[in-house]
């Protein structure tokens, strides 16, 4: 029997589309998020003020637009954080039991826009604390 590797890739827009159909209620969406944060702070318990602020707009135009924000170190790997599913094996350790599979991110994101068009994230840079990296749609 002869062995060969399979190279499994994603079209990343495709990938997007289907997750926008997942089960996620509004209110699974922003759960997702707060895990986030949350999962941060267990991470990070040597932190003293924790702290996360939720807003939530409706516009005239029917348009919701929510904004989740913690005080947290930030997300230190943003190819991991970005990339569909996480690696796991013997080397892997989640964070916290809050983001073990390395879905609920995109997920939420897939969900809360389907179009792919109009999210952004905010985090901390590792090297400085008072600079943010921004990951703008589409996600890809």
């Amino acid at each position: 029997m002869k062995e060969k590797d399979i190279i499994v890739e994603l079209d990343p827009q495709d990938w997007w589309e289907k997750n926008g159909y997942n089960k996620l209620t509004f209110t699974g969406v922003i759960c997702e998020l707060i895990d986030n944060s949350v999962s941060n702070f267990l991470n990070n318990s040597g932190k003293a003020d924790k702290e996360i602020k939720i807003y939530i707009t409706h516009s005239k135009s029917d348009k919701i637009d929510v904004v989740i924000e913690d005080n947290g170190s930030g997300m230190k790997n943003l190819q991991d954080s970005f990339r569909a599913g996480r690696k796991t094996g013997v080397n892997y350790k989640a964070d916290s039991i809050f983001n073990e599979h390395g879905l609920g991110l995109k997920n939420a994101l897939a969900k809360a826009n389907p179009q792919n068009d109009d999210w952004k994230i905010f985090t901390k840079s590792n090297e400085n604390e008072n600079i943010f990296t921004v990951i703008n749609s589409p996600y890809m």
